[in-house]
């Protein structure tokens, strides 16, 4: 028994080979961690229990024709409520009216922009756009460049009621909506209440891409993609942020849940939807595995 418990941090984890009952100290969270057969489970130095659940691999996409597929959500019965997905750009975007997407859905067809795309869409303004056919909002956030702090950063896609809240780490970004479209240069599209996008609305759901002709890539890495099909509240967007260090969405009963490799092996091309709900997904084009996580 030792005197002292052992130290790692969360990125040395993934490579321990413990046994149940193991216990450490995450220098860099500051967590206890104990291994109980299957997952790690932790607390804080406040005593309050948390699940740092055991992550270990990404996906790496390559920005060129990279995506996965998760197919038609809507018409298997989901909603667009939440989505919530980890994301670290590799390659930022540097100039005006230039974007990528983070993810895509509905018709697919040469001039279906539906999705969300981020980057240079005004001159001097760094923002995320939801795309909904004539609906868009424009959401101005508070960091340098594209849109994206450098690292990993947490997104979140929330249905309000009304239409759709971004939010950033943890915390709602917009500190403006942009009313019409002169400035993306897109004069038919208007900001107007949004209705929960379901049914053949939200088929074709691909990540990393639009289903636009051009599919508008991006590079980057993803990691623990949530969907629900009813919105999260506020808190529970913070908790599941958790300060920049990913938990088990168990306990928040998602209805997708794509943990990039993980409950997978990190080989494939099949990403396992660890919900109840059997929406697997299809890494297309050659994604590949990464061990480069949020921690």
């Amino acid at each position: 028994m030792p005197t002292t418990i052992p130290t790692t941090t969360s990125t040395a984890r993934a490579s321990l080979s413990p046994s149940t009952g193991d216990a450490y100290f995450e220098t860099d969270t500051k967590k206890f961690i104990i291994y109980d057969g299957t997952d790690w489970r932790g607390w804080n130095n406040d005593g309050i229990a948390v699940d740092p659940s055991s992550n270990t691999y990404s996906v790496s996409f390559d920005g060129t024709d990279d995506y996965l597929d998760l197919g038609n959500l809507g018409t298997a019965g989901r909603s667009l409520g939440c989505l919530a997905m980890w994301v670290k750009i590799t390659n930022g975007l540097s100039s005006n009216q230039s974007a990528s997407a983070l993810f895509g859905f509905g018709t697919n067809s040469g001039a279906n922009f539906n999705g969300l795309l981020w980057g240079y869409w005004s001159a001097d303004t760094d923002l995320f756009g939801l795309v909904v056919g004539t609906y868009k909002t424009d959401v101005n956030v508070s960091t340098a460049g594209d849109g994206f702090g450098t690292g990993w950063n947490h997104f979140v896609l929330n249905h309000n009621g009304t239409g759709y809240d971004i939010y950033i780490n943890g915390t709602i970004a917009y500190n403006s909506t942009l009313s019409g479209g002169g400035t993306l240069g897109l004069s038919n599209y208007t900001v107007n209440p949004q209705s929960k996008l379901t049914g053949t609305d939200f088929d074709n759901v691909k990540i990393m891409r639009l289903n636009h002709s051009t599919g508008y890539e991006s590079q980057g890495l993803v990691d623990e993609i949530g969907l629900w099909d009813d919105a999260l509240t506020s808190t529970e967007i913070s908790e599941i942020y958790n300060s920049g260090s990913p938990i088990s969405l168990s306990s928040y009963s998602p209805d997708g849940w794509w943990r990039m490799g993980d409950n997978d092996g990190g080989t494939g091309a099949t990403i396992t939807d660890q919900s109840d709900n059997g929406h697997d997904g299809t890494l297309t084009n050659g994604p590949t595995f990464s061990t480069t996580v949020p921690s």
